[in-house]
């Protein structure tokens, strides 16, 4: 498993080892926070955390249809009990 914290990986290759109920602590946000201001001065870095979000903003919306669809189910099964 990849060491979760540094700026690699939160931007670097190494992102797709990490387990996927490793959840974004408070050291992990300060690293995405020192990777965008230090995004400001490096013009390739900066395109990396673009990237980087719009994943991660393609990633949320798919979640939020994934759970809206959940959500209309558990409702429509509800419904077909109470009949």
């Amino acid at each position: 498993m990849a060491e979760v914290g540094g700026i690699e990986g939160v931007l670097g290759g190494e992102s797709e080892s990490i387990e996927g109920d490793a959840l974004i602590t408070g050291a992990d946000a300060a690293a995405v926070a020192l990777a965008l201001q230090a995004a400001h001065h490096d013009p390739e870095l900066s395109r990396t955390a673009s990237e980087y979000l719009a994943e991660q903003r393609a990633l949320v919306k798919l979640q939020i249809r994934h759970f809206d669809e959940e959500r209309r189910l558990a409702i429509a099964v509800a419904a077909g009990r109470d009949r």
